[in-house]
């Protein structure tokens, strides 16, 4: 007798169309939105590999039937159809922007792992972009935290940005560490310019998905000047820890945005009817 239902094994959505399907099918119509070819980065010495990758927080990479890569292909499946469904007419058509209520939450790490799910599953370049100032960011954790990127990308017009991303060990993924300012993370004299960038790179990169690690909405500014600007807002909520009030709130601070998606983190499973478990169960 099978330990899992095999729809569930084999990953289908609620209507029972296989996962691989539905990503193919939302891969086509994404594809007729945004141009067919990105341009590509000129080769680049700046690079982050793949054990620097997994060390920060990558889940994904290598792993194709583990519970956690199955549940980020039904994310992705998700954020492409929202991509270019009932944006508003402002809003960038490539940008997602990954926040959360409060810090701790895993809204870093769903958005490295989104990004790198994008990449590994769609035909075209992702550009994973970090614009949190605080200590402790994914550019930290990337060991890049010194490195220029967005916040000198955002105070100087002639920087280019293919002198900033750095290449990484997943194909398609790109990635724009935070950068350093003579603004420190406090001033709202950053938050302008920031936007202002992120306008500069959907218009310089337009048949890339930009991907945004955005701060918490109940701790920084950021996520509400920015969620104007994405097609798509997700913000990830912990299992058991984020209170009512602040789902509440911090969606109200964000609504600008009329794409809104909830991804709940770090739950605890007590089944192995998800996706992926029958997967796991059968790797040793």
């Amino acid at each position: 007798m099978p330990r899992l239902d095999e729809d569930v094994a084999a990953s289908r959505d609620p209507d029972g169309v296989p996962q691989d399907e539905v990503l193919a099918r939302e891969k086509g119509a994404t594809h007729r939105q945004l141009p067919m070819t990105a341009v590509p980065f000129p080769p680049s010495s700046r690079r982050i590999d793949l054990p620097a990758m997994l060390k920060g927080g990558l889940a994904t990479a290598g792993k194709a039937r583990s519970r956690i890569a199955e549940e980020f292909r039904v994310t992705v499946v998700r954020a492409l159809h929202y991509l270019r469904e009932g944006r508003a007419p402002e809003a960038l058509p490539n940008v997602i922007l990954v926040t959360s209520a409060i810090p701790g939450e895993g809204k870093t790490f769903t958005a490295f792992n989104l990004a790198a799910s994008i990449a590994g599953n769609w035909l075209g370049d992702v550009l994973l972009v970090d614009t949190d100032t605080k200590l402790g960011s994914l550019s930290s954790l990337l060991d890049v935290g010194t490195a220029a990127g967005l916040l000198n990308y955002a105070a100087d017009d002639n920087l280019s940005l293919g002198d900033l991303v750095f290449q990484t060990g997943v194909a398609g993924l790109h990635f724009l560490p935070i950068g350093a300012s003579n603004a420190t993370a406090e001033d709202g004299s950053v938050v302008r310019p920031i936007g202002t960038a992120i306008e500069r790179i959907s218009r310089e990169l337009p048949g890339h998905i930009i991907v945004l690690d955005c701060a918490p909405c109940l701790s920084s500014s950021d996520a509400v000047a920015f969620a104007p600007l994405a097609a798509e807002v997700i913000m990830v909520i912990e299992a058991g820890r984020t209170q009512r009030s602040e789902i509440d709130i911090s969606l109200e601070l964000i609504r600008s945005c009329r794409n809104i998606s909830l991804v709940l983190n770090k739950v605890r499973f007590t089944t192995t009817a998800t996706f992926g478990a029958y997967y796991h169960g059968s790797e040793s």
